[in-house]
């Protein structure tokens, strides 16, 4: 094959190439190359294995945030959460009533306690098999003492354990009444009558009415 012509001594392929025109220069702004144009995309906010990385951290933290907040808002509306620890799980006895010798009559107060949610039962007073009393029984939880009953059993329970009974009282036969069970962690036993209470401070009675209305 015969060679192409040539001008000048100069290959005819070199003469291409030279009369290609100039490439233009960019506008201001753009990238001339890709290369460039690569570079400046990882030089964007967001953009780029760097960027993508950190706007799934972003959004995963923002997912963390909203679960916890509905967590807490159901937590929150079902109760949820610890409980309070029980400071006090006791059970209030008391005689209710005046003695009788017909039975059915302490009965029938058995029945009214029971109707109020109380334990009942018929006995007969110390030392007097003809009589019947009615004998009341009920539990009582503290976990707090935002209760009524709640913030007054502090109250009795402190004045029983240092009351002196200061009043001559005649014999009692009516049954006790009686706190028993389990206070701040430890078992609580106390049986006392109406003339323990004789003389005592005002807090103190009314804590004995607040506990034990039924009686009082």
């Amino acid at each position: 094959m015969a060679p192409e012509p040539s001008v000048a001594g100069a290959p005819a392929v070199l003469l291409h190439r030279a009369a290609r025109p100039a490439r233009r220069a960019p506008p201001p702004g753009r990238c001339a190359t890709c290369a460039e144009r690569t570079a400046a995309a990882r030089r964007e906010p967001g953009a780029g294995f760097a960027g993508r990385r950190c706007m799934r951290r972003i959004a995963a933290l923002a997912l963390l945030v909203v679960a916890a907040g509905c967590g807490s808002a159901a937590a929150a509306h079902s109760g949820g959460g610890r409980p309070a620890p029980i400071v006090a799980d006791v059970t209030l006895q008391a005689p209710i009533g005046q003695p009788t010798h017909d039975r059915s009559v302490a009965e029938a107060a058995c029945a009214a306690a029971t109707r109020a949610g109380r334990t009942c039962r018929v006995i007969h007073p110390v030392g007097n098999p003809q009589l019947w009393w009615a004998y009341t029984a009920r539990r009582l939880v503290c976990r707090t003492q935002a209760s009524r009953e709640c913030s007054q059993l502090p109250v009795l329970v402190s004045h029983l354990r240092s009351a002196h009974p200061v009043c001559m009282c005649a014999m009692e036969f009516a049954p006790s009444f009686r706190i028993d069970g389990r206070y701040h962690g430890r078992a609580l036993r106390l049986a006392f009558d109406w003339c323990t209470l004789c003389g005592s401070p005002a807090a103190a009675q009314h804590a004995m009415r607040e506990l034990f209305p039924a009686a009082a």
